[in-house]
């Protein structure tokens, strides 16, 4: 991914890429996926491309939908009551 901004429009700090642990919500599942992202050195603010934006947005739909072949089980999850 090209650095298309070097400057946050909401702090003015600098912006970098790095690699982060993404997690997506849906249907009652949780998955993770590995991105390499812009992230605001000062703030932590994170930028998204069109088609990272969209990964994210399909790997959610698909929770919603319950369909979660090609995902690999990594343990289970527990709600505090």
């Amino acid at each position: 991914m090209n650095t298309i901004i070097s400057l946050c429009p909401f702090c003015g700090g600098t912006v970098t890429q790095k690699s982060v642990l993404e997690t997506v919500f849906g249907g009652g599942h949780t998955a993770s996926i590995q991105m390499n992202i812009l992230v605001c050195e000062k703030c932590s603010e994170r930028f998204y491309s069109l088609e990272q934006n969209n990964r994210l947005e399909a790997l959610q739909a698909k929770l919603e939908n319950q369909q979660t072949e090609g995902l690999q089980p990594t343990g289970v999850s527990f709600k505090v009551v």
